[in-house]
């Protein structure tokens, strides 16, 4: 008999656990708000600046999936429409971990019209520097190759002022857009929910074209 006493009491101790519960007022549902492109002093901007669709990309450098965009999909990206004058893509730093934000700060360093290759060679790279623990030595070696100096490299991997403003930018994406995960795509303020493939990209590219 002691076993179904058991039962109803946690029978019970559930059903006043929900009563309270029930009490309780709502979380509040968390919504984004529209996405209006609003220029970042850490943005890296790849195109016309007069290019009628603008692609707004938060990415890690540490990301494999954004690795994935930069080596075998932007340069399709590229020829069709940002070569043509038909997109520009903007650039923001989402990092996941601290070898990518530090990464960032680097590049943050490199004079301004090389930080696009800057970038492309640490997606293309992303293997020697970007999952090991001594990831130091390997982003100074990169870094050299894309002019920046070692002196200049430990003064930008050590600058705390210039991670902050990289978070800020990240935690912005977090707040207002609901941003949690790379690469994420905002295609003339819209969010691109599918994957980051050419073919799905094309679709949202070429309506917001079709709308200008």
């Amino acid at each position: 008999m002691l076993k179904p006493i058991i039962l109803a009491a946690a029978l019970l101790v559930s059903l006043n656990a929900w009563a309270e519960d029930a009490t309780q007022p709502a979380k509040p549902v968390k919504i984004a708000k529209p996405f209006v492109y609003t220029a970042k002093p850490t943005d890296i901007v790849i195109g016309k600046a007069e290019a009628p669709v603008t692609i707004v990309e938060y990415a890690s450098l540490s990301c494999p999936h954004c690795a994935d965009f930069y080596n075998n999909v932007m340069p399709k990206l590229t020829e069709k429409y940002i070569d043509t004058g038909k997109v520009k893509l903007v650039y923001r730093d989402y990092p996941l971990n601290e070898p990518a934000l530090k990464a960032a700060a680097v590049v943050q360093c490199a004079e301004p019209e090389r930080r696009h290759s800057f970038i492309k060679v640490l997606f293309s790279t992303q293997d020697k520097w970007g999952r090991g623990g001594d990831y130091k030595d390997a982003l100074a070696s990169i870094a050299a190759l894309g002019g920046v100096p070692r002196d200049v490299f430990d003064k930008c991997f050590a600058d705390k002022a210039l991670e902050t403003r990289i978070l800020e930018v990240e935690k912005d994406a977090e707040d207002n857009y609901n941003v949690s995960s790379t690469p994420t795509f905002f295609i003339n303020g819209k969010l691109h929910k599918t994957d980051h493939e050419l073919e799905s990209m094309s679709k949202d590219i070429d309506e917001a074209l079709a709308k200008k």
